[in-house]
């Protein structure tokens, strides 16, 4: 399935966008909604869109962190194109996207239900798995 990446400008149409399919996949199955806490910072981060036929269909967003860490603070697919190869074709653009801005390491904290996904990645486990949001987590890494 071929997809088309693009930086998302904060605070425009396509990052309220990218917003809209944070909460539908990351917070509404939880009976959350994105509160003010969760994109406190998306203004000083990068956001990634994936479409296809001109249709979001998933996104990232990081920030290149001290000793050139990109933090991946969220990465979601929507329902309909998980198990797909959709989010392993994202997280090959974000990193090489932030390979070419000097990050030498990618960093999740990753939802323990998403492990599998970021091993295909080629992911690490690092520390231990901790609960947040009344779910399990666990952080991941990659050296690139």
């Amino acid at each position: 399935m071929h997809l088309l990446f693009k930086i998302i400008q904060y605070d425009l149409p396509e990052y309220k966008e990218t917003l809209q399919l944070r909460e539908n996949v990351m917070r509404k199955p939880l009976g959350l909604l994105l509160s003010v806490e969760d994109v406190k910072d998306d203004n000083v981060r990068t956001h990634i869109g994936g479409y296809r036929n001109g249709v979001l269909v998933c996104a990232c967003s990081f920030k290149i962190i001290h000793r050139k860490i990109a933090h991946i603070y969220s990465i979601c697919v929507k329902q309909e194109f998980q198990n797909r190869g959709v989010g392993q074709q994202l997280m090959r653009f974000t990193e090489k996207y932030v390979k070419l801005h000097g990050a030498a390491r990618l960093y999740v904290e990753g939802r323990k239900s998403a492990e599998n996904f970021y091993r295909k990645c080629g992911f690490s486990p690092c520390g231990s798995e901790y609960i947040d949001m009344n779910i399990l987590h666990q952080d991941m890494r990659k050296d690139i």
